[in-house]
């Protein structure tokens, strides 16, 4: 299974970036599309380890779980917005967007390679609580 997520996590990863260097938006598009989907991946080894390491604690480790996992939702647009702005990003600049948003994806890249660390080193399939 930890093969699995790091791959799940690791292949968007790449992809973001990648869309962030795309010359044609229907390749950026195909890069996000990708990236989005392959990510969702992630659920089944995440979802069903929270059951593994607490039986009795399962929907309790979730939600808290749940709760750490929602905060880059509302970091991220705020950190976008601060990138794009430092960038000079508006309408018509497409070269200062892009520049931009490479910045942002490698951010994200970031972001996706510390979860695959540090799912690989401490995720385990052994009950911890009782």
């Amino acid at each position: 299974r930890k093969t699995f997520m790091i791959f799940a996590l690791m292949v968007p990863a790449c992809l973001l970036v990648a869309c962030g260097y795309a010359t044609d938006w229907r390749m950026a598009l195909v890069f996000m599309v990708l990236s989005v989907g392959i990510s969702g991946l992630t659920h089944a080894g995440a979802s069903a380890n929270y059951l593994e390491i607490s039986t009795n604690l399962g929907g309790t480790i979730f939600s808290i779980g749940n709760t750490f996992a929602s905060i880059p939702g509302m970091v991220s647009p705020v950190l976008t917005g601060m990138i794009l702005d430092y960038h000079g990003c508006v309408a018509g600049k497409q070269d200062l967007c892009q520049s931009a948003y490479q910045e942002v994806f490698w951010v994200s890249f970031a972001v996706y390679v510390f979860g695959s660390i540090f799912y690989g080193l401490f995720a385990t399939t052994e009950i911890v609580l009782h």
